[in-house]
């Protein structure tokens, strides 16, 4: 099952912030596997974890085929978006 995301750099842990900033968007398959061996997804260490200081935020579940009426992102989120302290809605920063 693929998900479309947006993966956020996360602000210092010594800012004490739980936000961040959306850094990539993309499809992102879970538990992809080829000869046994997991395929890392962007932002993803060769074990499938994702890395320090990142977090996945899902913008869509995908299971079958996408076409041109599949809604991927319904809230328009883009990269350079911030995800806000403590609730993690995404947000245009100049709205």
């Amino acid at each position: 099952m693929a998900k479309y995301v947006a993966i956020v750099k996360l602000d210092p842990a010594d800012t004490h912030s739980t936000g961040g900033i959306v850094e990539w968007i993309g499809f992102w398959e879970e538990n992809e596997v080829d000869s046994g061996t997991v395929i890392p997804q962007p932002y993803q260490n060769s074990s499938g974890i994702i890395q320090s200081g990142y977090k996945a935020i899902t913008l869509a579940t995908v299971t079958g085929e996408v076409d041109e009426n599949t809604v991927l992102n319904p809230d328009g989120v883009k990269v350079g978006w911030i995800m806000q302290d403590k609730t993690v809605a995404l947000r245009d920063p100049n709205s």
